[in-house]
């Protein structure tokens, strides 16, 4: 479980860069949320998924090829359905400013 355990920080980790990273780029707070919220099921799942996987092989290489080949799936599937966020916003940003431009 100890592998488990550094995944489960790692993903912390990467999601908090995220938040700021999206911040810093001047991204709307209401959208990153939005994103987080709609992506939390293939986060959910690839966490399941490599503990399934850290409980299933004997040694660190097998279990880290097959959650890295979750994860490229996960990401495929995360960029391919991202446009769905916004698609989902009705009007919540209306207003708000992106890199000089006003939201209709």
């Amino acid at each position: 479980m100890e592998l488990y355990n550094i995944i489960v920080i790692a993903a912390n980790e990467v999601t908090i860069k995220f938040q700021q990273d999206a911040l810093d780029c001047g991204i709307p707070s209401i959208v990153i949320d939005k994103f987080i919220e709609w992506n939390a099921r293939n986060t959910e799942f690839g966490l399941k998924a490599s503990e399934t996987m850290c409980n299933s092989y004997e040694n660190n290489f097998e279990t880290m090829q097959t959650i890295f080949s979750i994860y490229t799936v996960l990401f495929e599937i995360t960029i391919a359905e991202a446009e769905k966020v916004l698609n989902t916003m009705n009007g919540e940003v209306s207003g708000i400013e992106y890199k000089g431009l006003i939201c209709a």
